[in-house]
């Protein structure tokens, strides 16, 4: 499931220091834990390689620090509701990462983490929070979709998504032509109308096509498979969609063309029952992630957070202000 989260980050002295002293500055507090400059300084680092960041530097400092805050407050939730990830289980999802990008050999894999910026032991940390978050998120985020629920989906989007355009089994004859040459015109509307004869005399179209088609489907009698409509040009489109089971001849620049039509499919809808698990995929990831950021905003009312700069402070009152607005959730 995707996550949808900004960054932020504030730096601030967590207070004076004596003489000689040195303090580790805290970027923010998530209840008791702290956010420290050392940490969000690596988280990004190794952020600046990811094409989907921010390019603004406030605010790529901004998605950091939300991000952070985040995993703060998911931690403390899963603590509480006693979830625990297994070594085995970051073991299990590293191994999908290095296959997904085939990359066999454990040096392999560290020249492609070291080339981003990354060393194991960040990609483990990574990994480690994201499968706490989906146990927590699947405790917590619950979405349930009944067939009713799909069929009225399916009901306001089949025009849109699920259209099947009129179909048609074709076969055809083609007989080509130079157009910028009217003696070469006038034979292929000759060749042509002499296939249509033998046809109307009981030649098979099969057998017509074999002797003058000069298209790429005449050693298969001219047959050319199923066709939609809006898959040729407007003028051919046309005349094998009408109504004839032959049609003919249409000139196109350059052709003379035959078509017989043996089969015919008029327009429709993919079936319910067929597109049915699509529309729950989509619909549940869109429920999922209203309801993902509704639930981490209530965490997150219900928590102590504190950024210490304050226009990064103001920075994020805003983003946390328009989240809210924006964000609606269905029943």
């Amino acid at each position: 499931m995707k996550v949808r989260s900004t960054f932020a980050l504030v730096v601030a002295l967590a207070g004076p220091a004596a003489a000689g002293e040195i303090v580790e500055r805290l970027v923010a507090r998530v209840n008791d834990s702290v956010i420290t400059q050392t940490e969000f300084d690596r988280r990004l680092q190794s952020s600046k390689s990811d094409p989907t960041a921010p390019s603004g530097a406030r605010e790529l400092r901004l998605a950091i620090l939300e991000q952070m805050i985040r995993q703060s407050l998911v931690a403390d939730k899963a603590a509480t509701l006693g979830v625990e990830v297994t070594d085995a289980e970051v073991d299990e999802a590293l191994e999908r990462v290095k296959s997904q990008y085939g990359l066999a050999k454990d040096e392999d894999f560290d020249r492609a983490l070291a080339s981003n910026g990354m060393t194991r032991a960040a990609m483990r940390a990574q990994l480690h929070d994201t499968i706490l978050t989906n146990k927590v998120l699947s405790r917590e985020v619950q979405v349930g979709l009944n067939d009713d629920v799909l069929r009225v989906e399916y009901e306001k989007v089949k025009e849109k998504l699920y259209g099947i355009p009129d179909r048609a089994r074709v076969a055809e004859i083609v007989v080509r032509y130079d157009p910028d040459d009217a003696a070469s015109h006038d034979a292929a509307r000759a060749k042509i109308a002499a296939a249509a004869h033998e046809i109307e005399t009981g030649v098979s179209f099969a057998d017509a096509a074999r002797k003058y088609s000069e298209g790429p489907t005449r050693e298969k009698g001219g047959d050319l498979g199923v066709v939609s409509r809006g898959d040729l040009t407007p003028d051919l489109d046309a005349a094998i969609f009408g109504d004839a089971s032959r049609t003919g001849p249409v000139e196109t620049r350059g052709a003379e063309h035959l078509f017989r039509v043996t089969e015919r499919q008029r327009a429709s809808f993919r079936p319910f029952d067929e597109v049915k698990e699509e529309i729950r995929k989509r619909l549940s990831e869109e429920i999922y992630d209203r309801k993902f950021a509704e639930y981490l905003r209530d965490l997150r009312k219900s928590s102590f957070v504190k950024i210490f700069d304050a226009d990064l402070a103001a920075a994020d009152k805003q983003w946390q202000k328009d989240k809210t607005a924006s964000t609606t959730i269905e029943p």
